[in-house]
């Protein structure tokens, strides 16, 4: 196990058709406006076909929604949908619980330790996320240095643009253009703020 795929989370909802719970796309949104974290999925699958010696991360649990009633763990739902879109349950892993970014990252950093020899692990998350993880990556972790690792971001929009603008191009846009992602990307930035200046509240 050398290379890692590690997805950041976002939340799930219980889809109105099927009943079942799932990650959400642009027409969901918490209090904090919308996420599209379906895309992270996406982009993951794809980027695990054209590197299939990759190992797939997730290490979320219940997070913000930990107290509805028949909540799954968000790991659990992920590795569904990526097992829908054909990868291999062998090579998902989801260790830890945890409940926001900092979480995921120290639990990143906690399976550093568990397992020597990983050389490369490639973060995913959306478009809007990225610059906080990074970050908080940095301010808490030193971007976990003292592994000796090669870190990769990567924007599940900007992969899935470049992979099938066709499909995704104009969605993505339309996303990005609307009052509930403006939300959420200012919230963002305040947040990077904090992290920045120590004010924020890491927990």
């Amino acid at each position: 196990m050398k290379k890692i795929i590690f997805i950041n989370a976002g939340i799930i909802v219980k889809d109105s058709r099927t009943g079942q719970w799932r990650t959400t796309n642009f027409k969901e949104k918490d209090r904090f406006g919308i996420m599209g974290d379906r895309l992270r999925v996406e982009a993951a699958a794809g980027l695990f076909k054209e590197n299939p010696e990759h190992y797939i991360i997730c290490a979320t649990g219940k997070g913000q929604l930990a107290d509805t009633p028949g909540i799954l763990p968000v790991k659990k739902v992920i590795k569904k949908e990526l097992i829908k879109l054909g990868i291999p349950g062998k090579k998902i892993l989801t260790p830890g619980d945890a409940s926001n970014t900092y979480q995921e990252l120290k639990e990143l950093k906690n399976f550093f330790s568990r397992n020597a020899g990983i050389k490369q692990v490639t973060i995913i998350s959306n478009r809007w996320h990225i610059p906080r993880v990074k970050a908080i990556a940095g301010k808490k972790f030193n971007n976990f240095k003292n592994y000796q690792i090669i870190l990769k971001y990567i924007s599940a929009e900007d992969y899935l643009i470049k992979q099938n603008p066709g499909r995704w191009k104009k969605a993505i846009s339309k996303a990005y253009l609307g009052k509930p992602m403006k939300k959420r990307i200012e919230i963002e930035k305040k947040g990077i703020e904090q992290i920045l200046n120590g004010t924020y509240r890491f927990k």
